[in-house]
């Protein structure tokens, strides 16, 4: 971040690594952050779809979190008893 403080390309690679590592918070402080950097930016085909992808991500960061045991389920449902 330091090389680069006014891109917004380095918080949007840093709040995937924290998102991964389990820190919602301090990757949706990056995912902010970013967006405010991205609004800087002239538009180009590259700079206008970053910036789709840290508004799809910031809506993320937005959305309602679920409890561990509400989390729906990935497994292909069951077959019904006979």
């Amino acid at each position: 971040m330091a090389a680069f403080p006014t891109q917004p390309g380095p918080l949007n690679d840093r709040y995937l690594l924290r998102s991964l590592a389990g820190d919602d918070a301090g990757a949706c402080r990056d995912m902010a952050a970013a967006l405010r950097l991205s609004r800087q930016l002239p538009s180009t085909p590259d700079n206008d779809q970053l910036r789709s992808e840290l508004n799809l991500r910031q809506a993320i960061c937005q959305a309602p979190v679920r409890a561990p045991g509400n989390r729906p389920s990935t497994s292909a449902p069951s077959a019904p008893a006979p």
